[in-house]
């Protein structure tokens, strides 16, 4: 973890291991895959292009990629779309999968747009693939050569790069793990093992770094020579009050004060980064554990508080009243997000500590363990200590027609390299569940097929696979991928 203020040092840190199995502790010189923390990199990039006079903005992509006049609509989103997460674009596969550079554009120019270029806010992984296509097309360089030209060299980013670069790299990449899960933990409890590595996508989510490398870019983003970098903090899209997606990042508002941020998790690895211009602050937290990038959000935020004497910054964060509501009959409760009780009008904070438990970190109650039962149709029984409630969940989402019925497709799925997936029956409908941080909806479009709700990750077919003999439903398919029941 690191801290800088007005181009100074203020807090670094190394905390825990580098390797479980050899016990070594985790250095400065450690490199990490970034995972989606590679996208505002990309996007400095693109901007100093721009800059440059190279491109503009508000040109078509489809100008720049000839290849996607093929369709249309895709004439209508320009590259500060894809910079702000607003052309329309699927959210697309956050990993390559062992399709070539020639198919990830076919599949692009298959797919359809969730709406009109400009009009909403869905992030996208296929957009920052199209902006490594645009660096390519008006560079003339590949898009990892061109980032490592104008950005890691001129900032002495020496362990900075991209997969290809690994043999020449600084530092000794430490060893990433999971729980079994890519997007989130199912249970903190659980054993952490090493996580397969599954290649991303370059200009989406393939840059490795160490924490001081990526604090270097971060403090040379608050340099106000850099034009190109002073664009990435204007406010390109309102997603909802006090939150905007940016040029490169996002912007998020508390008591005030602009905070700016990104955050990722992709196989073994997390991070998140903040930069606050108003207070001259940056800072940046990576870690080796896949899907901790929530904890390391508010680790990094305490670290930047205190290194400024405990005062000065508002509190920030993501809590609110999106997910779900539970509302008791013995007690009212609301659930913020899954880390926020509100009971006997107090606020108090919960710690997952599994898909169905929470610990408690204040109140009369802190020594105990809150936990969700699920019975069916929505219903759920929640335990605090010795105490039982009985509770409706009532669902924020709207819901097409009930799922035919006669097979059962619930439970766990497992794939070799993607890790486990979860089928859930929730009020008669089906949900795919990727962790406890990820739920998408799945709409029936025939006996076995399904597709992710809006908002879902690809946005593809679901096809599941039964027995010949039995009947029984042993698999899915998922972006080619084969996931057996477990």
């Amino acid at each position: 973890m690191r801290v800088a203020q007005h181009g100074k040092l203020l807090f670094q840190s190394e905390l825990g291991v580098s390797d479980l199995v050899t016990g070594a502790d985790l250095l400065s010189g450690h490199r990490f895959r970034l995972g989606c923390l590679t996208k505002p990199i990309v996007a400095h990039a693109v901007l100093q292009l721009a800059r440059q006079g190279r491109l503009a903005l508000d040109e078509s992509v489809a100008v720049l990629i000839p290849e996607l006049a093929a369709r249309p609509e895709f004439q209508a989103f320009t590259v500060s779309h894809l910079l702000g997460h607003t052309s329309g674009l699927a959210r697309g596969p956050y990993c390559v999968h062992g399709y070539s550079d020639a198919a990830t554009l076919q599949r692009i120019l298959a797919s359809q747009l969730l709406f009109e270029p400009g009009r909403h806010f869905k992030y996208s992984n296929w957009g920052y693939y199209l902006l490594g296509k645009v660096i390519e097309r008006i560079s003339g360089d590949t898009a990892p050569a061109l980032i490592a030209k104008a950005i890691f060299a001129p900032l002495g980013m020496q362990a900075s790069g991209f997969p290809a670069d690994e043999v020449r790299l600084r530092g000794t990449l430490a060893t990433g793990y999971w729980k079994g899960w890519y997007f989130g933990a199912a249970d903190l409890a659980e054993a952490s093992e090493p996580c397969p590595h599954i290649p991303m996508l370059d200009t989406a989510g393939g840059v490795i770094a160490t924490a001081d490398d990526y604090l270097r870019w971060l403090i040379s983003l608050l340099d106000t020579r850099d034009h190109g970098a002073a664009q990435m903090f204007s406010h390109h899209h309102q997603v909802r009050p006090g939150y905007s997606s940016c040029l490169g990042m996002f912007m998020e508002e508390a008591g005030g004060v602009p905070f700016y941020y990104f955050a990722a998790s992709n196989s073994g690895y997390s991070g998140f980064m903040l930069a606050i211009p108003a207070q001259g602050l940056v800072g940046v937290a990576l870690c080796n554990q896949a899907a901790c990038n929530d904890e390391l959000r508010d680790m990094l935020y305490l670290a930047c508080r205190e290194s400024m004497g405990g005062g000065g910054l508002p509190r920030f964060g993501r809590y609110d009243e999106r997910c779900s509501i539970l509302a008791g009959n013995r007690r009212g409760m609301v659930r913020f997000d899954g880390n926020v009780l509100l009971r006997d009008e107090r606020h108090i904070r919960l710690h997952p500590y599994s898909r169905s438990a929470y610990f408690m970190l204040d109140g009369e109650d802190r020594r105990h363990m809150l936990r969700i039962r699920g019975r069916g149709q929505g219903d759920a029984v929640i335990t605090l200590g010795s105490q039982v409630f009985y509770e409706r969940l009532i669902r924020l989402r709207n819901r097409p027609g009930a799922q035919a019925a006669g097979r059962d497709f619930t439970g766990m799925y497992r794939h070799a390299a993607f890790g486990k997936v979860e089928i859930i029956r929730r009020e008669d409908q089906l949900y795919l569940s990727y962790g406890a941080a990820y739920e998408s909806l799945l709409q029936p479009v025939g006996q076995l097929r399904y597709k992710q709700g809006p908002g879902a990750f690809c946005f593809e077919d679901i096809a599941f696979q039964e027995d010949a003999d039995s009947g029984d439903v042993t698999s899915f398919v998922l972006n080619d991928m084969v996931f057996l029941r477990a």
